[in-house]
């Protein structure tokens, strides 16, 4: 039987992980908290660190020009638009999440309606930018590149958390999100 690899992140480690950020979300009166929030930015961050890992491959192969061509990766990302521009850059996280998230989506029509179906209904007034950086400050905690986490694996959690968070909302389109989480 082969060994399990010490340097991948166990499966049951992020699905834990990622039940506790539900926490964050005490006292909104939004039964799709997960499908809503955490599941999208587990996917956004997904895609971004894939994107990274592709980058850094392709500038060592082949140098910046050639890296920065859309065709050497399953899903660009624009500039700007990475998880830690996001995470990093204006005061109003909402403003600049939504932002990258469209234009993620344009660069990437197979992705189309996977953000862009998300409930991003709630205005400030209730600290929500400060509770999306929680998030994100959280979920930043793994990397969740394809040498950190298979495909496979990161669906599994997927399928998990929703599972044990109960709940039935079909906003989010997750015939897509997995199938392109698991496109080699």
């Amino acid at each position: 039987m082969k060994e399990p690899d010490k340097n991948k992140l166990p499966p049951s480690k992020l699905l834990w992980h990622l039940m506790n950020a539900t926490d964050f979300f005490k006292g909104f009166d939004d039964p799709g908290v997960t499908k809503n929030h955490i599941i999208p930015m587990v996917l956004f961050k997904r895609i971004s660190d894939v994107f990274e890992e592709e980058y850094q491959i392709q500038l060592d192969r082949e140098g910046k020009r050639m890296a920065s061509l859309k065709d050497f990766y399953e899903h660009y990302i624009p500039e700007n638009c990475k998880w830690d521009d996001v995470l990093t850059g204006d005061d109003n996280l909402l403003s600049s999440l939504k932002y990258a998230l469209v234009q993620i989506e344009r660069e990437n029509p197979q992705l189309e309606g996977i953000f862009s179906s998300m409930r991003w209904h709630y205005s400030d007034e209730y600290g929500y930018n400060r509770i999306l950086r929680r998030l994100m400050e959280h979920i930043s905690t793994y990397n969740l590149s394809n040498s950190n986490i298979s495909a496979l694996d990161l669906s599994l959690v997927i399928i998990e958390l929703d599972k044990r968070t109960s709940l039935q909302t079909e906003n989010i389109r997750y015939d897509n999100m997995l199938l392109s989480l698991l496109s080699p």
